[in-house]
């Protein structure tokens, strides 16, 4: 039988006391964060529209990322701040090279060592750095601790100790070092640490085919090729030691006298403290043998801090007019070699085109300091000897062939000093000459502790690809009268026709381009080179979008001082040429098969449309809303729509939480309007007192 209990109405009137005092609380938050945000919006968007007078502003609802100046067109000065050029490029340089050495400074740790032999008495570690970066030479430290035995002076004799590199692939050892004793000079250890420290390097079968060409400067497409597809074989680190422990036994005499016949004519010794006879009965060999089962590991190829510079291919052949046409420039870069002991920085000035010369200069030294863990051990470092070329290869078309076009070399002698070597370079052209590849050489000979000479060598290849010699249509003699005629308050029809005289002449040389590219991409198919074919379609569409570009420039200038795009437009146009040039550039050295080249050109291409695309005119849903329409009371499309979300949220109030929420929608209007007001009248005000910068 069910039994009904009144629930206590005292219980259910608290806890609708606590629910409406729930309801206040949440009611108030909602409502102060409706203000707030309402008033953030309106001071925001007041501020934004007061400032909005510093910003260029023409058709209703048109914007722009960037305003073009006349600088930004006449001499490229906008490319400075996107390509990263610096009027300090030789400084940073410095800095650069000063972080480098500082990060190559690794860490000295233990590799793991697997021994074999007498693990009784002698035990065996291998130091090394952490990181050793390409084939490079490094610093090692052979730590023998030998265990303690009775009596003290039962010692362990050390011959000889071996160290060297194990080609793990092949077999074969290399850079043997050994230290070997006699007579009296032969360690003798009991209970002992006995550390020793020498210099070894990585397999490496491309060292006397840089050493060659650094001296012969026959720096042709097979070494290039062999050097920068070479890679670090796996190896370890042996070590042999060569030793014999003195084998005691001890017996109990009461005198010297007894201990000498118990001895028999052995080596003997007598302890009257405690009447004790030692006698020397045998010499066991120890020989140790073992080897790393880490060293490869600690291996790496290319540093990420090692791979620093701006610019890629060439700066843009519009930039001949600006200031930093004359200024050395850091290129990206790629290496080889011995990325631990050596490292260069390379620099010339920013463009690069057949015909033309451009100046080069390498910044390069190298890092003893990566030795300093022997310095302990041996009390000096390494000494190097060295000598640095750089070449420069012309490519005959087909990519196969090479041939030198300037070389020069010096030599280094003191390793605390920063070296450069300067060289201007020619780039003549023949009728097959496709590209050029630049490259910095070094051959070193590092002597080593005990006189043997262990070759270093390291190459730097910039990532620098020699534009076509093509004709820019945005001559300077065209470009230049068009910038004038944009500040002219009225343009009169004369000046219109001899802008479009102008535009029509520009058009006609880019349409001569248009047909290179679709005869690149017809060969592009023909190859069946689908890179080929994209690199060439993307130059059409940039040369079709700087055709594009000139039209809207006409269009702008046709409204005479209310034309305000005409600057941007006419450098949207001559930027996309630039990036149509570079396009162009690459799928002719992808059909040449010069794979690397086209990628330089074609990312340098990339960055050309992004800063392009940064000067295009665009439609602003904002700047219609603000300015599409003209309403009273200085009311804009926005404050309608607030209005509207207001009146709407004044209806879902009411209808959810009843009278309180008819004043939400109130609420938002008062936090808009407000907010507004003060961004526009109070907030600019406000910053420029407080500005220090």
């Amino acid at each position: 039988m069910n039994v009904y209990v009144p629930f206590p109405s005292f219980y259910l009137e608290i806890k609708r006391k606590r629910v409406d005092r729930a309801f206040r609380t949440i009611a108030t938050i909602v409502v102060a964060v409706l203000i707030l945000a309402a008033f953030a919006a309106g001071a925001g968007i007041g501020y934004y529209h007061a400032k909005g007078g510093e910003k260029k502003g023409t058709a209703v609802g048109e914007d722009a990322n960037k305003n073009a100046t006349r600088k930004d067109i006449l001499n490229g000065t906008d490319y400075a701040e996107w390509l990263k050029l610096s009027t300090k490029a030789q400084q940073e340089a410095y800095v650069q090279l000063a972080k480098y050495t500082q990060q190559l400074m690794s860490d000295f740790v233990s590799y793991d060592y697997q021994q074999q032999g007498s693990l009784g008495d002698l035990k065996v570690q291998v130091y090394g750095p952490d990181k050793v970066y390409g084939f490079s030479a490094f610093p090692v430290q052979i730590k023998i601790t030998v265990d303690k035995k009775k009596p003290d002076w039962a010692y362990l004799h050390l011959h000889s100790v071996k160290v060297y590199v194990i080609n793990t692939e092949t077999g074969q050892k290399i850079w043997t070092r050994t230290w070997s004793w006699s007579g009296d000079d032969v360690p003798l250890l009991n209970g002992d640490e006995f550390v020793l420290g020498t210099v070894l390097k990585v397999p490496d079968d491309y060292a006397y085919m840089v050493r060659d060409a650094v001296y012969s400067g026959n720096f042709n497409r097979a070494v290039y090729h062999n050097l920068t597809n070479a890679v670090v074989p796996r190896f370890e680190i042996g070590v042999e030691i060569d030793a014999q422990r003195e084998m005691w036994e001890w017996k109990t005499a009461d005198s010297q006298e007894e201990c000498n016949n118990l001895a028999g004519g052995k080596e003997h010794v007598y302890d009257s403290n405690s009447s004790t006879c030692y006698i020397l009965t045998d010499m066991v060999d120890t020989d140790v043998t073992g080897e790393t089962t880490s060293a490869y590991m600690h291996t790496s190829g290319v540093p990420d801090f090692g791979q620093w510079g701006n610019l890629t291919a060439s700066a843009p052949k519009s930039m001949l007019n600006s200031e930093y046409v004359e200024m050395y420039q850091i290129f990206q870069q790629r290496l080889y070699g011995a990325l631990s002991n050596f490292e260069v920085i390379s620099m010339a000035t920013p463009i690069h085109v057949m015909d033309s010369t451009a100046n080069w200069k390498f910044i390069f030294e190298a890092v003893p300091d990566y030795f300093d863990p022997l310095t302990k051990i041996n009390g000096k470092l390494p000494v190097f000897g060295d000598d640095f070329r750089i070449a420069v290869a012309r490519i005959i078309k087909g990519g196969q062939t090479w041939e030198i076009a300037y070389t020069k070399s010096t030599k280094m002698t003191d390793f605390t000093t920063s070296y450069e070597l300067g060289l201007p370079v020619k780039y003549t052209s023949t009728n097959d000459t496709i590209d050029y590849v630049v490259a910095g050489l070094a051959y070193l000979e590092l002597t080593r502790d005990d006189g043997t000479k262990i070759p270093i060598w390291y190459m730097v290849v910039p990532k620098v690809s020699v534009q076509e010699n093509i004709e820019v249509a945005f001559k300077d003699s065209r470009i230049r009268p068009l910038v004038e005629l944009t500040n002219k308050s009225q343009v009169s029809d004369a000046d219109i026709q001899a802008a479009q005289q102008l535009v029509d002449t520009i058009k006609q040389e880019l349409e001569k381009k248009k047909l290179q590219a679709d005869e690149l991409r017809a060969k592009a198919e023909t190859m069946n080179i689908p890179e080929g074919i994209e690199y060439a379609k993307r130059a059409k569409d940039a040369y079709e979008n700087s055709e594009r570009g000139l039209d809207k420039y006409l269009e702008e200038v046709k409204k005479g001082k209310d034309g305000k795009w005409a600057l941007n437009w006419l450098n949207y146009a001559r930027k996309m040429e630039d990036a149509g040039d570079f396009w162009l550039n690459a799928a002719i050295k992808i059909t040449n098969g010069l794979k690397e080249q086209a990628e330089w050109n074609a990312e340098q291409a990339q960055n050309i449309e992004g800063l392009a695309k940064q000067y295009e005119p665009h439609f602003d849903i904002y700047g219609f809303l603000q300015n599409g329409i003209q309403l009273p009371f200085g009311l804009t499309l926005v404050d309608v729509l607030v209005i509207i979300i207001a009146a709407a949220v004044t209806w879902f109030g009411r209808q959810f939480l009843g009278p309180i929420g008819s004043i939400l929608g109130l609420v938002i209007l008062v936090g808009w309007f407000s907010g507004k007001f003060i961004g526009e009248h109070l907030l600019g005000g406000l910053f420029d007192k407080l500005k220090f910068w």
